[in-house]
């Protein structure tokens, strides 16, 4: 049955390849072409598409200036110049000195702070580092051991437990509430990770100093997480006088829509389905071939993420179970585009650009014409950061294999694009009443 969403999404598909220029069947034969490479080079740099998560209820500038605030602090505790009698090493003094240097220059870029998710990514960075700093130049001079680096991990751990524990799924506004518990989950889980190995992959039992700075670093990622998770949670919270209950819906929607998901992921089972496998063109080493696979693998990891994912968290398991509802619609959309004959090699630069640009003109589409923005622009990030890969790709490079990489970004970032919408609206008529 074609869903309204369903001929929207392909009405602004057939408007967006229309606005490139470009039909959608497919622009290559395949045959290894020849770029000019001062044309590919020329290919417009038309801007990405700003895409942001936000929240209902924002961001304060204050507690992102906070953040801020506690980078600088951690980082005046280090000076500019290590005097060798302090720490008679070079090796490390001059790793200290440079990496203070390099994070004081992060931190006056960030001298206007901004209120978003951005800001709060910022914040964290910028604590992490300067603490990694910090913590290595302590333990340097002796004013700490490694040990007392790690000794924190219990106490923001406890805070972590604390700040669960005052959990509870009340706001107004289904989506609103699903949106802000979810990332505040998010945060937690993150900080929960971290805290679990702070000393990371780069733990070196012979060199102590760079042990504790990346622990150091590590462990104040976690706490500003957490701190994290608590502001938003409280602000959205601060905003409502008489919040509805979501915990009984949240719960029951995520059984429902898992059990839709599990028997989507049944066609992906195993190893038997490969790109090649799930249509009946010949797409080997094709751009084709390399969009399928990308898809194939994130459904796959979905799915398998749906019997490991009991961790309590109804909010970010659901937002969880939007994205993979997401990828296994934006793969049945590829396989469909794939038997049209698309994503071939591009015949020449103009067929390259077009590419490019329908991306492009896909997600500024589905953006304008969302429903329920809060949730389609999660998914219309992830499109936009595909087309910077895809640029990155080609950097004025004209190979085939540069062309290939970069057109397989492009697609994917499309075929994303053109499902946002309905894999929302679909995911939005799951939860169930907003009351």
């Amino acid at each position: 049955m074609t869903t309204r969403r369903r001929l929207l999404s392909l009405a602004a598909a057939a408007g967006a390849a229309s606005a490139a220029g470009c039909s959608l069947s497919g622009d290559g034969d395949d045959d290894d072409p020849e770029y000019d490479e001062a044309a590919v080079a020329d290919v417009p740099d038309r801007e990405v598409p700003t895409i942001r998560k936000r929240l209902p209820a924002g961001v304060g500038e204050e507690h992102v200036e906070a953040g801020l605030t506690r980078a600088r602090e951690l980082l005046d505790r280090v000076p500019e110049s290590v005097p060798p009698a302090e720490v008679p090493n070079e090796v490390v003094r001059e790793r200290i000195e440079r990496r203070r240097t390099e994070v004081a220059e992060d931190l006056e870029s960030a001298a206007e702070p901004e209120a978003s998710l951005e800001g709060l990514q910022r914040g964290r960075s910028a604590r992490e580092d300067a603490a990694g700093v910090e913590a290595m130049y302590a333990v340097s001079v002796s004013e700490r051991t490694l040990e007392d680096v790690l000794g924190r991990v219990d106490p923001v751990a406890r805070e972590r437990e604390a700040v669960e524990s005052e959990f509870g799924y009340g706001g107004e506004g289904l989506i609103e509430t699903l949106v802000t518990a979810g990332t505040a989950e998010r945060y937690l889980a993150t900080a929960g990770r971290i805290l679990s190995s702070p000393e990371g992959r780069r733990q070196d039992s012979e060199v102590e100093v760079t042990t504790a700075a990346e622990a150091g670093g590590r462990i104040e990622e976690a706490a500003a997480y957490v701190e994290d998770a608590r502001h938003i949670r409280e602000r959205f919270a601060a905003s409502h006088d008489d919040p509805d209950d979501f915990g009984a819906t949240f719960e029951a929607a995520l059984e429902s829509l898992r059990a839709d998901l599990a028997g989507r992921c049944s066609e992906y089972d195993g190893r038997r389905a490969t790109p090649s496998s799930l249509v009946d063109a010949s797409v080997e080493d094709t751009p084709a071939e390399d969009v399928l696979a990308d898809q194939l693998f994130s459904v796959r990891a979905d799915c398998s993420r749906l019997e490991e994912d009991g961790d309590g968290r109804l909010a970010r398991r659901l937002l969880r179970v939007h994205r993979a509802h997401h990828d296994v619609l934006a793969l049945s959309e590829a396989r469909q585009r794939v038997e049209d004959g698309q994503f071939r090699m591009p015949a020449d630069a103009a067929a390259f650009d077009n590419r490019r640009a329908r991306a492009m003109d896909a997600i500024e589409s589905a953006a304008s014409a969302a429903e329920h923005p809060r949730l389609t622009e999660r998914l219309l990030e992830a499109a936009a950061s595909r087309v910077e890969r895809g640029d990155g790709a080609r950097d004025g490079r004209a190979s085939s294999g540069a062309v290939e990489t970069a057109v397989r970004e492009y697609d994917t970032a499309f075929v994303a694009a053109t499902t946002a919408t309905d894999a929302t609206g679909r995911f939005v008529d799951g939860l169930g009443p907003d009351d």
